[in-house]
């Protein structure tokens, strides 16, 4: 508020939390004044100030009012409503008093009212900006297009945001990709809740983590199931399990269709992240619970059955396996997955194509 000059009896300053009343459009209602900085509204002053009324309100940003004395013999002040929204926890923060003065300086500016709002929030559902003011939804989406089109203001979705401040997002949220990837290279990408969670606050919004997942994935990093990675990135095995992992493919590639056992095969804690690995990044495929081929021989066991069923019709597990040259151990539960694929179709003793056979 501006205290007025000349008022009726003399303008007399209005102190921090002096009772008042507000009279804005035909409403007048009771409030107690608390001035942002100590001290009082003297005639000529402009100060920052927050409205506490008795009753609820309903006004607009931007709307216009007028200050009474408590007797309401005389005019104190006018004033213009920037946030119609606050609190009152912080509400001498730094942050709030760097929100007010931006739009204090420019009180009939709709762009400087957006600017003010999205630099305090960050980001904002594009429905919820400026919905309390007096802009219309209009005259508000029109000066966010001129915002995003200048650079100032960021669109993804159905949110905008402050440009600087999605910037930031996104180059924190790639420095923990990245850094993911240099932590535990054999992994497929982070988690994306391991994202999300490293984030904190800043992507907890309705949408917000969603829109960043799609901006991130037009620059450069790619999603696969739960996992968000660097186009670039490629899985390897540490150093500490280049050894083991050389040793499985070793064992899988020496009998294709009769490996070992998956106990056989991996003993140990370190033999068993590697094969782990292995199988996350498709080098190997899990056949059953006991049962591990790589991922070539699997393919070509799958071929074989096919053109097996295909030349010579349905097929018993005894004669798939002469034409595969493995065992039962493993094809029954290689016969078993393909089935959970389509691929096969178990009918009585016999196996036939599914309807996924290509």
């Amino acid at each position: 508020p501006r205290l007025r000059e000349g008022a009726a009896g003399g303008a007399r300053p209005v102190k921090h939390g002096g009772l008042v009343r507000v009279h804005y459009g035909s409403a007048d209602a009771a409030a107690r004044l608390l001035l942002l900085d100590p001290g009082e509204l003297r005639p000529g002053e402009r100060r920052l100030g927050q409205l506490r009324f008795e009753k609820p309100v309903f006004a607009c940003a931007g709307d216009r009012f007028i200050l009474r004395d408590w007797a309401e013999r005389a005019t104190l002040a006018g004033g213009v409503v920037l946030d119609a929204e606050a609190r009152r926890r912080d509400w001498r923060g730094t942050g709030r008093r760097q929100f007010l003065e931006a739009r204090a300086r420019a009180l009939e500016s709709l762009p400087a009212f957006i600017l003010a709002q999205l630099a305090r929030d960050g980001v904002v559902h594009r429905a919820r900006l400026l919905v309390r003011s007096r802009f219309s939804a209009v005259e508000v989406a029109a000066a966010a297009g001129q915002l995003v089109a200048a650079g100032k203001l960021v669109a993804a979705g159905e949110l905008l945001a402050d440009a600087s401040w999605w910037k930031e997002l996104c180059q924190r949220a790639a420095a923990r990709i990245e850094a993911d990837h240099e932590a535990h290279p054999e992994r497929q990408g982070l988690p994306l809740s391991d994202l999300r969670a490293g984030l904190g606050d800043a992507a907890a919004g309705p949408g917000v983590f969603e829109a960043l997942i799609a901006d991130l994935g037009r620059n450069g990093f790619l999603t696969s199931g739960v996992v968000i990675r660097r186009g670039s990135h490629r899985p390897a095995l540490p150093a500490h399990l280049e050894a083991a992992g050389n040793r499985l493919r070793a064992a899988l590639a020496a009998k294709p269709f009769d490996p070992p056992s998956r106990k056989e095969l991996a003993p140990d804690t370190t033999s068993q992240q590697a094969l782990r690995f292995l199988l996350e990044t498709g080098e190997a495929v899990e056949i059953g619970s006991e049962v591990v081929l790589a991922a070539e021989a699997f393919g070509r066991a799958k071929r074989t059955i096919g053109d097996q069923l295909r030349a010579g019709g349905p097929a018993t597990v005894s004669a798939l396996r002469q034409a595969l040259g493995s065992s039962r151990r493993i094809l029954v539960p290689l016969l078993e997955r393909l089935d959970r694929e389509g691929f096969t179709r178990r009918q009585g003793d016999v196996r036939v194509l599914g309807k996924h056979a290509q």
